[in-house]
């Protein structure tokens, strides 16, 4: 038999391979294939370290603000309110008073109602939270401090019961008694609150003695209360006529993440909650 030499035929056990060039494409095929696998990789584990940044700053920023908000629906609550009928005499209560709170003592200053300080930065309010009447009366306060260059929401703290004589004075570390302190509620290694701040928009303010159920409602940014702004108007009120107070106070907290600043509270926006308190203030006019 005659073989042809140029034959495909080749002799048993022989196997074809590829050559360097045809090695070197498929190698770097594959890393072309591996680099895009570990981009996506390390695309998705900072997708989910940003979304646990994120987590932790909603979470820490809401913590404090519900804090805030259980206190605010209870500001003026009293355990010895009473209903009276019409025309009868109206116990004072000391939780709700402006001019002085429940202490006896000219010395030793207490405050009632809802104040709003240092240009609406700081919280101070009152309300009967050990059930016992005006014979303990304590204080409770949020405000805006810096710490190490980072911005907290901190709270006042009565450990010794000295806050039942915070003077509403002011919310620094000069006005308030040096037995009481602030502890912050949100985490300086995680948040750092660039803004806090309280407002009585949405108050209004009645005359019940007038017969013209006609709410007087603040809306501009104020810090005071909205039946101070209306006996400030000429002629709105005479002496003997009664006045009821409906009570909001809004809350805004704008805050970054202290490592990340790119992630913001609220996509930048903040968070803003409207409190209504619960307790109506009543005010007799002199």
């Amino acid at each position: 038999m005659k073989l042809n030499r140029n034959s495909s035929w080749s002799r048993p056990g022989h196997q074809g391979g590829v050559n360097l060039v045809e090695l070197m494409i498929g190698m770097v095929v594959g890393l072309i294939a591996l680099v895009g696998l570990m981009s996506l990789y390390i695309a998705v584990l900072a997708g989910h370290s940003d979304l646990v940044r994120q987590a932790r700053l909603n979470q820490d920023v809401r913590v404090a603000l519900d804090f805030i908000t259980n206190d605010i629906r209870r500001a003026g609550y009293w355990r010895d309110a009473v209903s009276i009928p019409a025309g009868a005499i109206r116990p004072r209560n000391c939780f709700m008073s402006r001019t002085a709170g429940c202490s006896t003592d000219p010395a030793l200053p207490t405050l009632g109602d809802i104040h709003l300080l240092e240009g609406g930065s700081c919280l101070l309010l009152s309300y009967d939270a050990t059930y016992t009447g005006a014979s303990d009366q304590l204080v409770f306060g949020y405000r805006r401090a810096v710490l190490q260059d980072v911005g907290v929401i901190e709270m006042l703290v009565d450990p010794t019961g000295a806050a039942r004589n915070t003077n509403p004075g002011g919310c620094g570390a000069d006005d308030t008694p040096a037995d009481t302190r602030w502890v912050a509620l949100t985490d300086p290694n995680e948040t750092n609150v660039t803004n806090l701040q309280f407002s009585t928009v949405g108050s209004r303010c009645v005359n019940v003695s007038t017969g013209v159920a006609a709410w007087t409602v603040s809306t501009e940014a104020s810090v005071t209360p909205a039946c101070i702004e209306y006996q400030a108007q000429p002629g709105a009120v005479a002496s003997g006529q009664s006045l009821v107070e409906s009570r909001t106070i809004r809350v805004r907290v704008q805050a970054v993440h202290r490592t990340d600043p790119v992630i913001q509270l609220g996509a930048g926006n903040g968070i803003e909650r409207a409190v209504r308190v619960q307790n109506n203030r009543m005010i007799d006019v002199l």
